[in-house]
């Protein structure tokens, strides 16, 4: 057994199989492989104490690691950039290409936003120069909240550690996908076996206990380790002997959740600002928590009484005993609470390198449209970009549209915030915001925008037919860009082009003929074959298939162009 603490209930109980393959995965490490498992389990199963009584297990192996935060999944590279910062004097070493991507997404260095190959080849180099000076574990606690620029890199890690003497483990609820590690090795995690976890509730309870009160909870709990230490502590010795019933449900899943809001609701008022607070704020600051607190004139001790209830542990940083706590004092907590927390955190959340929090604390502390917040949001937008955070780009914009009142910036804002979520691969939400906009508001260029957002979207819904409008959208984007942008409607008649070479024989939407349409696009057409380089189909210069190359393109530019879409 791993003895992590003096509190019994911190002895790992069982596990014996699950244990055994991840002293394998650190056997097959030190031997100089390379190992990934990904463990999965409910809330409270046990996941996290896994982990834990790995890393006290093996205590001269180099331990990294990363917890997600639901506070912090819009923030790009906020997990992965925990592990970079830890060992900048070996990021320095990396070639001149990995380091810079990955200095980029840091935001200490500048350039254009950073290919997401060489960002994972940095990473995957910089673990193999830790891994040089002797074998590493990477545990990784609810991967399903870290930022998705984190899971890709992370993800891509993973995929190639077959040798190097590194390895990774991460941890989920099972009931959520996270898509880049699904093909992985994986472990699921269930409940503790009735012997375990009778085992586990003799050793919390100090009290007499009755056994058929124990059949019960063992049954009712399905072996959840956490629900069962923390209903043995609650049920009262009438309970435990029998004399009176037990609670119904018990605090499994969801009822756990409710079972830490009742013990939060039996505290004093600060006490529960003061969790929220804490709740709220993602890297478990305690100068935040502390300054947020003088804010909102919460007594300087409110963090006591919550520590000793076993609730949290501050330390260096405020860490909640399990997630589940976390989730359940923010998710039960009003929208006017949460609001009244993150305006207070963002007043104080002043230094230089968090000032994407602060703009995150600042919209969730809005109740309505507000031009200078949506401005803030819209420039961390910006600087997400520009370190290759394209998820957190999405979700910045798709916010700050929110909060911009109606008018050309809010119409402004929805293209861009389009744009980033179809570069992000978030295909639903991108038509979605496209389908918001009010059409009869766009001018010509906004209006190709908009139809060229949809065509390169369109493809990646999954729908039935979805590749047969391309072309004729593509078009209409042609159309809409010629009066004022003749170079963009160029570019959107090579795509409808090159789209309808793939999709010609389900082609709809081409072939309805539309008067003076085929002028232009003989327009467009002209000064595209003369000026630019087609595809290699069409043949070279000096190539006998030249001038039927160019025939044939003219005539299937013709084709395509031939019905405008009535909306973007």
């Amino acid at each position: 057994m791993a003895q992590r603490n003096d509190d019994p209930s911190d002895v790992l109980v069982g596990r014996l199989s699950e244990r055994a393959t991840l002293r394998d995965l650190v056997a097959s490490v030190r031997a100089g492989a390379g190992a990934v498992l990904v463990i999965r389990g409910d809330p409270g199963i046990g996941k996290t104490a896994l982990l834990d009584d790995l890393a006290a297990t093996h205590p001269d192996l180099t331990t990294e690691r990363i917890i997600g935060a639901e506070a912090e999944a819009d923030l790009a590279f906020a997990g992965a950039a925990r592990l970079i910062v830890r060992h900048k004097v070996l990021v320095d070493e990396l070639p001149a290409p990995q380091r810079h991507a990955l200095l980029v997404t840091l935001g200490v260095e500048f350039g254009p936003p950073p290919d997401r190959f060489l960002v994972g080849l940095g990473m995957h180099a910089l673990l193999g120069a830790v891994a040089r000076s002797g074998p590493i574990l990477i545990l990784v606690d609810d991967l399903q909240w870290l930022d998705q620029e984190s899971i890709d890199v992370l993800a891509f890690v993973a995929r190639r550690l077959d040798s190097g003497g590194i390895g990774m483990i991460t941890a989920q609820r099972s009931d959520s996908a996270v898509t880049g590690f699904d093909p992985l090795p994986n472990l699921h995690l269930a409940g503790l076996a009735r012997g375990d976890a009778l085992t586990l509730l003799r050793r919390v309870v100090t009290r007499p206990l009755e056994a058929r009160i124990s059949d019960q909870i063992v049954t009712a709990t399905n072996g959840n380790p956490l629900a069962i230490i923390d209903l043995a502590q609650e049920l009262s010795t009438h309970q435990l002997v029998g004399l009176t019933l037990l609670p119904e449900p018990m605090p499994v899943g969801s009822h756990l959740q409710a079972h830490y809001l009742r013990q939060l609701e039996a505290m004093p008022a600060d006490v529960q600002t003061w969790l929220l607070l804490a709740a709220a704020e993602p890297s478990g600051d305690l100068a935040y928590v502390a300054a947020g607190s003088a804010v909102l004139g919460i007594d300087v001790d409110a963090g006591d009484l919550a520590e000793a209830r076993n609730l949290v542990r501050a330390e260096e940083r405020i860490v909640f005993r399990h997630p589940l706590v976390r989730s359940a004092i923010y998710g039960g907590a009003t929208a006017g609470q949460r609001r009244r927390v993150h305006t207070a955190l963002a007043a104080v959340t002043r230094r230089a390198a968090d000032t994407d929090r602060r703009a995150w604390h600042l919209a969730a502390g809005c109740i309505g449209p507000d031009e200078d917040v949506a401005d803030v949001l819209e420039r961390a937008a910006e600087r997400a970009r520009e370190r290759g955070g394209y998820s957190a780009r999405a979700s910045l914009l798709v916010r700050a549209v929110e909060l911009t009142p109606d008018g050309a910036r809010r119409t402004g804002r929805t293209l861009a915030a389009a744009e980033a979520a179809m570069t992000a691969g978030r295909a639903m939400q991108t038509l979605a915001l496209l389908d918001g906009l009010d059409v009869t508001s766009l001018d010509e260029i906004d209006h190709g925008r908009a139809l060229m957002i949809r065509a390169s979207t369109q493809g990646f819904t999954g729908e039935i037919g979805a590749m047969a409008t391309i072309p004729a959208i593509c078009a209409a984007a042609a159309d809409a860009f010629e009066g004022r942008a003749p170079e963009l409607a160029r570019d959107a008649l090579v795509t409808a082009f090159e789209r309808s070479l793939g999709a010609e024989w389900m082609m709809t939407g081409t072939t309805r003929h539309r008067p003076g349409l085929p002028g232009s696009a003989d327009r467009l057409a002209g000064p595209l074959l003369t000026r630019r380089r087609l595809p290699s189909c069409l043949g070279e210069p000096g190539n006998g298939a030249v001038s039927g190359g160019r025939a044939r393109s003219s005539n299937r530019c013709r084709h395509v162009a031939r019905q405008r879409p009535s909306r973007p």
